[in-house]
Formats: C-alpha cells, structure tokens, sequence
C-alpha cells in the first residue's frame, strides 16, 4: 500500500499544498470575476450613453423636420433661397 509506505508528514505536505492551490485558484477566479463584473458595468454605461446620444439625435432629426414643414415652399426654391429668408427677417425685424 501507498499509503503505509509514505509518512503522515508527507501526505499533510502534499494537502496543504493542494489546499494552497485550491485557494490561490478561487483568489483568481474571484479577481477574474471582479473583472468581468467592471466590464460589463463599463459596457452598460457606454451603451446607455449612446441611447441618451441616439435618442437626442432622433429629437434633434425631428425638429429639424418640423421646422423645415414650417417654412412656406417660396422660401426655399431656388437660388434665391437664403436671400428671400435674409429679406424676410430684415422685414421683422424693422417691423
């Protein structure tokens, strides 16, 4: 037997190292896990920052389009476009 022939110093050495093992693993599957954690944090922050961004852009995009259905089609045809709106501002503001 294995057993008998290996004195009990021996095989107590070798479970506390095993023991070592074990811990220096789950020490490193916890900093792991520590890590993974920060990551995904760090990913949820930048995704809902580019919401907050894609959400200000779409407002942004439709405003535009409403003030653009606002302005009378004789203001923007042509060339004489920004000298017509220029015109029209000037009048307001003689006005």
């Amino acid at each position: 037997m294995f057993f008998a022939q290996v004195p009990r110093n021996a095989l107590a050495q070798g479970n506390n190292e095993q023991d070592n093992n074990v811990q220096n693993l789950l020490v490193q599957q916890r900093i792991e896990f520590h890590k993974y954690k920060q990551a995904q944090e760090n990913i949820r922050f930048i995704l809902n920052q580019f919401k907050k961004k894609n959400i200000e852009i779409k407002k942004a995009e439709q405003a535009y389009k409403d003030n653009q259905q606002s302005i009378p089609k004789r203001y923007i045809r042509g060339n004489a476009r920004g000298r017509l709106c220029t015109i029209k501002i000037r009048v307001l503001i003689y006005e």
